[in-house]
């Protein structure tokens, strides 16, 4: 199971995770004796396991289903590959406006304050945004000082006025994707 990462490849020990976590719940069910599987008597750890599989969107709606799926959205193991390029900028099919694009930056804004305050250890961060929008310059700044970065080893930011410009890789060429 491959998600779009916006062009962050995903690698093979994450493929091989993926497939032995979606194995594991497969034969849980199995062994369940015909039982329906009940989600809420797994383990955290499972559960962890199963929400790494979701997309940052999916996740974000994960957290609003109960409490308990709220406080495991904001355990930092779940938030190592940052990639807000996957975040849907717009429901319609049309060019998209500037009401468009300051919505993207506000869900932009939530999901990098979201992961700031699950003090994620970031390994991949992938970022687009508008850095002519004070919000976003702010959140981004503050996002940057409140995550550990001490294991990135990919990293490109989109930092175009209108947050739809072309790619800035930064840390040199070690961090290029």
């Amino acid at each position: 199971m491959q998600h779009d990462s916006g062009g962050m490849e995903n690698s093979e020990p994450e493929e091989i995770a993926q497939n032995t976590a979606a194995n594991f719940i497969t034969d849980l069910a199995a062994e369940s004796d015909g039982n329906p599987l009940n989600f809420a008597a797994l383990p955290p750890e499972v559960k962890l396991r199963v929400f790494a599989l979701l997309t940052a969107t999916e996740r974000g709606a994960a957290a609003r289903v109960c409490r308990e799926w709220r406080a495991l959205m904001r355990v930092s193991t779940l938030w190592s590959d940052i990639d807000t390029t996957t975040l849907p900028a717009c429901q319609l099919s049309h060019s998209h406006t500037a009401t468009c694009r300051s919505a993207q930056n506000r869900r932009c804004c939530q999901f990098l304050q979201h992961v700031a305050s699950a003090r994620a250890v970031v390994r991949r961060l992938c970022i687009s945004g508008d850095i002519c929008n004070a919000d976003w310059r702010g959140t981004l700044q503050s996002f940057l000082v409140d995550v550990r970065l001490h294991e990135l080893t990919k990293a490109r930011i989109d930092w175009a006025s209108d947050g739809m410009g072309s790619i800035v890789k930064i840390f040199g060429a070690k961090f290029c994707c």
